[in-house]
């Protein structure tokens, strides 16, 4: 991470100048943590341009890994294929 140089402290004229850009720094701060705090789910910005970082803090640590494969199960292709065959047999008949 590179650092930006500072510039020098400023002089101050007055404690009331001083006080002024001591409140002004406090305000930036808060501003500055307040938005470093945020993520998808608390801001406007969609998930999709979420920094890839804080994507990993979402998911549920609960959450365990499926023993299954992706894909169509077998059943839900057994179904389909008799389908087919029904269909098939249908129009044989004709």
């Amino acid at each position: 991470m590179n650092k930006k140089t500072l510039p020098p402290p400023p002089d101050f004229d007055s404690p009331e100048e001083a006080k002024d850009i001591i409140h002004f720094l406090w305000n930036k701060l808060a501003e500055l943590e307040d938005r470093l705090n945020q993520n998808s789910r608390n801001s406007s910005v969609p998930p999709s341009q979420q920094a890839l970082h804080n994507k990993a803090q979402n998911t549920s640590p609960n959450r365990k890994k499926s023993r299954k494969k992706p894909g169509a199960k077998q059943d839900v292709k057994a179904i389909a294929d008799c389908f087919t065959l029904l269909n098939t047999a249908h129009l044989i008949g004709e």
